[in-house]
Parts: C-alpha cells; sequence; structure tokens
C-alpha cells in the first residue's frame, strides 16, 4: 500500500455537502479501498493532483474548503485554468485543476450526492431541447433563471422583471429585453409547455405596456368599432390612385390603440380616457414618442405605430400632425448601412432560391413516400414556384384564389404590355394559328395594392408545376376532412395550410421561411425575395443580359421607378450598380422634364392626345 498523509481516524461522512466533505470521503476511500484508483502510481498521481486542486479552489474562493459548498466548484474551469496559467504552468498542462475539480464532482456523484443545479438544469431540460435549433435570444433568459436556482415550476413573474431590470441595467435596451420576455412565452406556448410553468401567464403576447383590446374602456371599444365600421377608403383609379388618401388597415388601427392606449395610462399614468379625442392629443402623442424612443425603438417603428392615428387626424380636434410628425423625426433612425447589412445578411444569392423546387422534385423521384407526402411536397412547390417566378406580394399569394387561374390565348396588347417568358413566346411564335391557350393569373382592381388590374402569363414550367398540383388538391383537403369531426369547407384559396384554411401572414412567412432553411441553408421571409430578386436583375443589367430597366417595375406591379429604387438595400456594395442606379434615375427624370415641356404646349397635347 502507498504510504499517503492520511489520518488513521478518517471516516467517511454520511453526506456529502461541502469541499471538506468530499476530500474526507475520498481520501478515506482511496486508504480502505485503493485497489479503485489503478496501479501505485496512478493512486500517487490521483491524489496529488486532488490535493493540489482543492487548495487551488480554496485560493480562488478565499475560503476554507469546509465553508465552500459543492454547488460553487461547478462552473469554475475557466478560473482555474487562468489560476494555473497565473502559477505559471505550461499551457499544455494549464487545464491541470479543471481536470482535477471534475474528478472531485464525479467522485461526489457516485457517492450519492445531488447538485441543486444539476437538478435545476434537469428540469430545464424539456424548455432548452425547444429552443435547440434556434437563434431564439430567449435562451438567455433561461440561462440567467438556471444559474439562480429557479425551476420551471419556480419561475414567477417577477423573475421575468427582474431579470429584465437586470439586462436593462446591463446596457440592453428595454425594447429588446421587452422582445425577449415576450418570445420566450410565445417559444414555450408554441413548444406547449405550459404545464411546466405554473406560476406564469404564457397567454401574453405583447410587453407590459400593450393594452390588449380586451381591456379597454367600454366606450373607447365602441368607438374604435365605430371609426373601423364607418372607415371606407377612397381610391381613384388608374395613375391617379398613388394621390389618394390610403388609410391604413383595420388590424393596423387596432394595434395602434392598443400600443398608444397601454403607453399612456400604463406607462405615462395618464388618463383614464373616456373617448379617443381625450387619448390622441398632441402632448400625449408626443410623450408617447419620447417614452418609445427611451425603450429604443428607431424612427420607423415609431412610425408604424402611430400610422393609422396620424391618418385620421382630422377627427380629433386636439391632435396635431404635423407637429407630431416633427416629434418623430427627432427620433434616430436606423442607419442605411446597418439596414444593407442586416438584409444581406438575411439574403442569399437568387440561384440558390432557384434550386429549392428541383430539391422538392428529387424527393418524390426517389420514391418511398406516401401518397399523402407527395400531394404535400406538390403544394410546397408550387408555392414556391409562385413566389419565386412572380415575386408576388404576400397578400396576393396567400388570396390568390382558384378563379383567378385561367387559360387565355395571347394577343397583341398582351405581348405588347406584359411580360412573356421566353418558354411562351417561344411557343406562341411556333404556333401559326396563335391560338394556344397559357396559363395566366389575373387579379382585380380591388385585390391589389395600387388598385390597379394586373395579368401574369405563367411559364411553361411554372404553368405545368400548378397544374400538377392542380390535380391532387381536392384529395388533399379531403384527406384532411376525413381527419375532422367538422368537414372544413373550401375557402377557395390555391393555397392552404395543414388545416385546409386559408394561409394566414404568420402560417405563410413561417412555411417559406421553413423551406428555404431546409432546402437553401437559410431562412428566407416571402417579402425578401423581392429585394433579392431586384439585385439579382440589376447585376444582369449591369452585364448586359438585361437590355429593359422597366421590366423590375413592371415585375413588382410599380406604378414608377422611385417606388422600385426603395428594393434597392441589397446591392449599393455590388461595384457599379450604385453608379447604374444613378445614371438610369437622371435618365428618368430627363425624360420626365421632356414630356412636361411636350404638354405644355397645346398643339403637341392636342396631338399626342389624337
Amino acid at each position: 500500500m502507498i504510504n499517503f498523509p492520511l489520518d488513521p481516524a478518517l471516516t467517511r461522512p454520511l453526506r456529502i455537502h461541502t469541499l471538506a466533505d468530499a476530500l474526507t470521503s475520498f481520501y478515506a476511500d482511496m486508504s480502505l479501498n485503493p485497489w479503485k484508483f489503478g496501479t501505485d502510481q496512478q493512486q500517487r498521481n490521483t491524489y496529488f493532483l486532488v490535493r493540489r486542486t482543492a487548495n487551488a479552489i480554496c485560493l480562488l474562493l478565499g475560503k476554507s474548503s469546509a465553508q465552500i459548498a459543492l454547488d460553487e466548484i461547478l462552473e469554475l474551469d475557466d478560473d482555474l485554468i487562468l489560476v494555473a496559467l497565473k502559477e505559471e504552468i505550461d499551457r499544455k498542462h494549464a487545464s491541470i485543476y479543471a481536470t482535477g475539480c471534475r474528478k472531485i464532482i464525479e467522485y461526489s456523484r457516485s457517492c450519492g450526492w445531488s447538485c441543486n443545479t444539476v437538478l435545476c438544469r434537469e428540469a430545464w431540460e424539456p424548455v432548452l431541447q425547444a429552443l435547440t435549433g434556434t437563434k431564439d435570444c430567449a435562451i438567455q433568459l433561461v440561462k440567467f433563471l438556471i444559474a439562480a436556482g429557479k425551476t420551471p415550476a419556480e419561475t414567477s413573474e417577477a423573475d421575468l422583471w427582474f431579470w429584465h431590470g437586470r439586462a436593462t441595467k446591463d446596457g440592453m435596451l428595454p425594447a429588446t429585453a421587452d422582445g425577449i420576455v415576450v418570445r420566450f412565452r410565445r417559444r414555450m406556448r408554441r413548444s406547449g409547455l405550459e404545464h411546466l410553468f405554473p406560476h406564469l401567464d404564457l397567454t401574453l403576447k405583447k410587453a407590459s405596456s400593450y393594452r390588449k383590446k380586451k381591456a379597454w374602456a367600454p366606450a373607447i371599444c365602441a368607438e374604435v368599432e365605430k371609426l373601423i365600421a364607418t372607415r371606407a377608403p377612397i381610391y381613384l383609379p388608374g395613375r391617379d390612385a398613388r394621390k389618394a388618401w390610403r388609410p391604413a388597415s383595420i388590424k393596423n388601427t387596432v394595434e395602434s390603440v392598443c400600443a398608444i392606449y397601454g403607453c399612456l395610462e400604463d406607462e405615462l399614468k395618464r388618463g383614464p380616457f373616456d373617448c379617443l379625442a381625450e387619448m390622441f392629443t398632441t402632448t400625449n402623442l408626443c410623450d408617447s414618442i419620447d417614452w418609445l424612443g427611451q425603450r429604443g425603438l428607431l424612427r420607423q417603428g415609431i412610425q408604424r405605430i402611430l400610422g393609422s392615428i396620424l391618418a385620421l387626424a382630422k377627427q380629433f380636434p386636439n391632435l396635431d400632425s404635423g407637429q407630431v410628425r416633427k416629434h418623430i423625426k427627432q427620433i434616430p433612425r436606423e442607419p442605411n448601412h446597418l439596414m444593407r447589412g442586416r438584409k444581406q445578411e438575411k439574403s442569399l444569392p437568387y440561384d440558390a432560391l432557384s434550386e429549392i423546387p428541383g430539391k422538392l422534385q428529387k424527393l418524390i423521384d426517389a420514391g418511398g413516400l406516401s401518397k399523402l407526402d407527395v400531394a404535400w411536397i406538390l403544394h410546397d412547390k408550387a408555392l414556391i414556384s409562385t413566389l419565386h417566378e412572380l415575386l408576388l406580394r404576400q397578400l396576393n399569394l396567400r388570396e390568390c384564389k382558384m378563379p383567378n387561374l385561367v387559360w387565355e390565348p395571347l394577343n397583341e396588347k398582351m405581348l405588347r404590355n406584359l411580360i412573356i417568358p421566353d418558354s411562351v413566346r417561344a411557343a406562341y411564335n411556333a404556333d401559326p394559328s396563335h391560338t394556344r391557350k397559357f396559363m395566366m393569373l389575373k387579379y382585380k382592381e380591388e385585390e391589389t395594392k395600387g388598385k390597379r388590374a394586373q395579368t401574369e402569363v405563367l411559364s411553361l414550367d411554372l404553368a405545368a408545376t400548378l397544374q400538377a398540383y392542380l390535380d391532387v388538391r381536392q384529395w388533399l383537403l379531403e384527406q384532411i376532412n376525413a381527419k375532422k369531426l367538422k368537414l372544413e369547407p373550401d375557402r377557395g384559396t390555391l393555397f392552404f395550410n395543414r388545416h385546409g384554411r386559408a394561409l394566414k401572414e404568420h402560417n405563410l412567412r413561417s412555411h417559406v421561411m421553413r423551406l428555404t432553411r431546409n432546402y437553401a441553408g437559410k431562412a428566407i421571409p416571402p417579402h425578401l425575395w423581392r429585394d433579392i430578386y431586384a439585385q439579382h436583375f440589376r447585376i444582369l443589367l449591369a452585364i448586359g443580359v438585361e437590355n429593359d430597366p422597366e421590366k423590375l417595375p413592371k415585375r413588382f406591379w410599380h406604378i414608377d421607378q422611385p417606388t422600385t429604387d426603395k428594393y434597392s438595400h441589397l446591392d449599393k456594395a455590388l461595384p457599379g450598380i450604385a453608379m447604374l442606379n444613378q445614371q438610369y434615375r437622371a435618365s428618368q427624370q430627363t425624360l420626365r422634364k421632356e414630356t412636361s415641356l411636350q404638354l405644355v404646349q397645346p398643339e403637341l397635347r392636342k396631338e399626342r392626345a389624337a
């Protein structure tokens, strides 16, 4: 037996709580059962390693071993490495104390010791799994609760707001901290983990300053309902549509009232309010803007909140919309280079998105799938192909209905005014009688954002993809209804969710992002496809593949080029593209001036009208 300097009277403690208990039990076990620790040399090495590690831990924490609970040494690996480096131990062996610390913890666990932190982490394991594979910043909130020794069953609202206060004190923007708390609730709710949090209300979807419609005063609720019912949008047809007053949507109006209502009453302690005219005054809105700015919101976010209210400024006598807009301009906006960087980080090359339909088709060709799986893949392929080729707005894609798809022959007006795919033009020229029908997507004036009727001619590949999906669409709806007690009626929309209902905004966004993440490596939201195509188109324009700059506004259904220029966040850094855009804008401005000069002269105006 190796002669260690051990007390012969050492006995193993009944329970291990402190570092001294672990060392006493370790030395006693080494003296009584040396065979557990290998050869004589291995026993000697283990003994001196544990002894030196214990001395380093005591020096690091400034306590005796009897005062150090084993919970305190669980997260000391990095600190022990620094201690080893300060003692001029070679970098190759700097983890010696961290290794000894792990040996002490492993031995204590083998003797029945259980750590509150370990038990706490095990309790949070389902939550961590729900956050695995996401970039959700709610993970930092969970780590804080684990470090505080809170289990999900013990977590309360006070714990969340304690983290909120600590995060803002450390420099985090209050709006960012609000968003993290909201995302944590939403993630837990969608993962079905409500039973783990008996003291939390996971149904809250907004920050504390957001007043739900259910909590409004009855008089204000009735006034908003009446306001929404009587607000009819006034649109003018054709080119004058852009000059018309375009009221915000009903959803945005309710969201704006919820945000300002909660800000004024809950945060600024104003009110209570009996009507909207008392709430929406110049002073109240300016103070709300200041409070939102202090929370970290930028100008774009505040404009989004107040846009609906300012559109109705004439109905509130004490509201000066001009002064409020000037106050909004005092809030800093997001710098253009940060906006470009943020969008560039999210984006992918257009060619990478073009490969997604082909990858979905390979899944079908590989075989081994059920008929139901093939039908859903055809649905997803048709959705992605339509978005990729036509670059529709989300609303038009979600509300695209079966009557919007028609088969018609081309005429001279279509050939002159519409974007005709190369495959369709070749098939049209190959038909001497020009009677062949092609698939088109038609929207009426009231179905588009610009209130102008739009027609899109689909390529032969997209038409074949949509036809393959249409062949199984009705059968797919029948399979969905077969699993339900209550039959779901056919809403008539071209695409639908997994329950057979029309796609909502979050359904479309999450579904497209999931498909792009799985088959292109990055989650791309639907509207960003337009930015990506604009970048791709301008590259083709710069290298000479495309020669018609007006094709891009026509593809986006824009009435003029300045509207399309907003989709230029991704191409500013490309060499030559910025100069090309500037030259094209200058040429368009010169053309508009020449046209206006011609219209001033009566004879030219009559000739143009004729």
